[in-house]
């Protein structure tokens, strides 16, 4: 945890808010890029949830935090490889398929009843 908390501190120094703005604001784009960083980067909940929130200090769109905290802990590797010792692989691409999409309309849903002014 406290390696996260390290890396949120650094993100915060060098993440320009115009580059996290442009790639992480709100949109379809942004909020499915966003998820892909939640799979990619494994992010206990406990570290993911200031994450987020610095993120979104620095410019971060209501939408893609959510996919972000939506599809990182459902489409994480330990997660991807637990289903897939209980299912066959098809079955996991298919449900890792469905949350991606999931997670990305439920950003896109989010964002437009949260406006970003709220979070701030």
């Amino acid at each position: 945890m406290f390696l996260g908390i390290f890396i949120i501190g650094i993100v915060k120094i060098f993440l320009i808010t115009e580059v996290i703005s442009r790639y992480l604001g709100q949109g379809l784009l942004q909020t499915a890029f966003a998820s892909i960083i939640g799979v990619v980067m494994y992010t206990p909940t406990l570290v993911g949830i200031p994450f987020v929130r610095e993120l979104i200090g620095l410019g971060m769109g209501t939408g893609p935090a959510l996919a972000f905290l939506l599809t990182g802990p459902a489409l994480s590797l330990p997660s991807m490889l637990g289903v897939s010792k209980a299912v066959k692989w098809r079955v996991v691409l298919t449900y890792a398929s469905i949350m991606w999409i999931l997670g990305i309309i439920g950003g896109l849903v989010f964002a437009h009843f949260v406006p970003q002014i709220l979070l701030v």
